[in-house]
């Protein structure tokens, strides 16, 4: 009997230790971590399960990394379709072992030929310029919203160049995903019943994504079959059934009829764009130097490779992980580096972005000198809104909300990388810019195009009140905020990454980098250490607040306001404010083993697999 007890005390011991331990791992942000998943050949990190388990199983049926990439990104149109879609947009980093050449792929969406400043003033009406970002306004949903796509072009493009396999081979699990259903998970039965409310105004929504206009229950399965069929035509014809042929006629005719602007020319005149890529070289503490490659403008890895540049050489290890001076020393450096990103990126056919001057060596010593390891930068938010309407009152986060946190933190946007057991590897971020892209299903194709109008400005720069690099022109690429990023180390692939969540997404890249590079974490655990956010998830709101995951403590939160940073309080903040959705693979120098690292953070269904 008393041994029972003992046991029993013991027990009731241990539960309350254990209790202890869990809870103390909420606050330190290890209680969703998971251990660091390794394979030995081949490796793929995507946005959705599905997805991965796609990719794998084209890489096992002798598939190379570009074909198992574009059967993962297909799959995620039927099985995360709120992000994903053949008529987004985005951008891709490509490594061929063979050659040891980096190859960079632009599959940006761009404005249709009608879309001008005047044009897009006409649509507003007069509205304010808070109204067209909101709800349903012309701006984010609609036909006036949606750019013209580059997605599929770009995978028919990678495919050409680098693939082994058939579009028709590598489609063939999205066609019968999308013809024989998914079940929903949590996550789709979250996401369509939080947007039914908005998007129901679209029939083509309604049908495509509810079931008789009732939210979708758990198990319950999700069809696209004209995106099947779509996808079918595509395995027979090309991507030009869409730009150019019998498609491209219906989706002319749908927006036409909508009043809206893109054209069957529009369609037919869309090329992608293949360039070498952005390069910088990072000098870690210990004196140990990476070359680190992105995508080209208007793509937003400028920023990561600048905010890398002005904190090369810097020692960064001797501060200590996530310390008050190591977070001021990182902030500061992100802040430029974003605001840069803000005034000078855009569309190289259309403005001039001084790429030499903002990774040059001297631009990043004259920054490093001007940063204040005892004050914060101040920076001012625009003095008057774009459209002179109203004076600003330099709203700061206004869209940050308890129930936006998991949804902002995935951002609407998915990245996933793929490595191969060649050591071929490709790092791509597809979007459609907000949830459900321009909100509706175009004609009989099943596809969601981009709301990429939504992320150009109608003339002026919000923040400088001067001309903006992402002014809306016919033609013209919009500025995202996709960020895909390759390091090397001793002249091969260290680290894959990108990322999602908005204006949140590099300052997320960045991080785990320097993780990895200054601290020695293993993938997952660099992605999974606590990160902060300077500023908004938007460009044009303005903001100038340092958010800080709830894995930081309250000392260095007091250090850091006490050096003037606008620290957002816990109490506003949460846990996890949004600090980008982060994927990535590391392949291990000494072994040649991939080493995954994934957004594990609430709401997250990024998932990593391999053989």
């Amino acid at each position: 009997m008393r041994k029972e007890c003992l046991r029993s005390g013991v027990r009731k011991v241990l539960t309350v230790i254990i209790s202890l331990f869990l809870l103390s791992g909420i606050m330190t942000q290890r209680s969703f971590g998971l251990e660091t998943f390794v394979a030995p050949k081949g490796l793929a990190v995507a946005g959705q399960q599905l997805g991965a388990s796609a990719a794998l199983k084209t890489l096992d049926q002798g598939g190379n990394a570009v074909d198992a990439m574009i059967t993962l990104f297909s799959v995620l149109t039927v099985s995360k379709p709120d992000m994903v879609s053949p008529a987004g947009g985005g951008w891709a980093l490509i490594y061929m072992a063979k050659t040891g050449e980096v190859v960079a792929l632009d599959m940006d969406s761009m404005a249709p030929a009608v879309a001008t400043p005047a044009a897009l003033k006409k649509v507003f009406q007069g509205a304010d310029w808070a109204g067209p970002r909101t709800g349903v306004g012309p701006m984010v949903r609609g036909p006036f919203a949606a750019g013209v796509p580059g997605t599929l072009k770009g995978w028919e493009a990678m495919l050409k160049r680098f693939g082994t396999m058939s579009f028709a081979q590598v489609l063939k699990p999205a066609i019968d995903y999308a013809e024989n259903g998914i079940p929903a998970d949590t996550r789709m039965v979250g996401v369509v019943k939080g947007y039914t409310p908005e998007l129901s105004v679209f029939p083509s929504w309604t049908e495509t994504y509810t079931v008789k206009g009732n939210p979708l229950k758990l198990g319950e399965k999700l069809y696209n079959k004209n995106l099947a069929n779509t996808y079918k035509l595509v395995a027979k014809k090309g991507a030009d059934v869409v730009y150019k042929g019998e498609l491209a006629d219906d989706i002319a005719k749908t927006f036409k009829s909508m009043g809206g602007w893109i054209t069957k020319k529009d369609l037919a005149n869309y090329e992608v764009k293949w360039s070498a890529p952005l390069k910088i070289t990072y000098t870690a503490s210990n004196g140990e130097q990476y070359p680190v490659y992105g995508n080209q403008p208007p793509s937003s890895s400028i920023e990561a490779l600048e905010t890398l540049k002005i904190l090369s050489g810097t020692n960064l290890k001797a501060m200590g992980h996530n310390s008050v001076e190591y977070l001021h020393m990182v902030t500061e450096a992100s802040k430029i580096a974003h605001l840069d990103n803000y005034k000078y990126n855009g569309d190289p056919a259309f403005v001039k972005v001084p790429v030499e001057k903002l990774l040059s060596d001297e631009y990043a010593k004259e920054i490093r000198a001007s940063i204040d390891p005892n004050k914060a930068r101040e920076i001012q938010t625009w003095p008057v809104y774009p459209t002179d309407k109203k004076t600003s009152q330099s709203p700061s986060s206004t869209v940050e909300t308890t129930a936006s946190v998991r949804i902002i933190n995935e951002g609407a946007t998915t990245h996933s990388i793929v490595v191969d057991k060649w050591g071929n590897a490709v790092t791509m971020t597809n979007t459609i810019g907000t949830f459900f892209g321009s909100g509706f299903p175009v004609g009989k194709t099943g596809m969601l195009f981009g709301n990429g109008i939504d992320w150009m400005d109608i003339d002026v720069n919000p923040w400088t009140n001067e001309k903006s690099a992402l002014a809306i022109e016919p033609g013209k690429r919009n500025r995202w905020t996709l960020a895909p990023i390759i390091v090397l180390k001793n002249g091969k692939p260290f680290i894959l990454t990108g990322g999602s969540g908005a204006e949140s997404t590099v300052q997320g890249i960045v991080q785990p980098i320097l993780n990895v590079i200054e601290f020695g974490m293993d993938m997952q655990k660099a992605i999974d250490a606590p990160r902060f956010r300077w500023g908004d998830m938007y460009h044009y709101t303005g903001g100038t607040d340092l958010w800080l995951e709830g894995g930081i403590p309250d000392n260095i939160r007091q250090g850091l306001a006490q050096k003037g940073h606008k620290v957002v309080p816990r109490d506003r903040s949460g846990p996890f404010p949004p600090v980008g959705g982060t994927n990535a693979i590391m392949i291990l120098p000494d072994t040649g083993a991939r080493s995954a690292g994934f957004n594990t953070r609430p709401g997250s269904s990024d998932w990593a697999i391999g053989n």
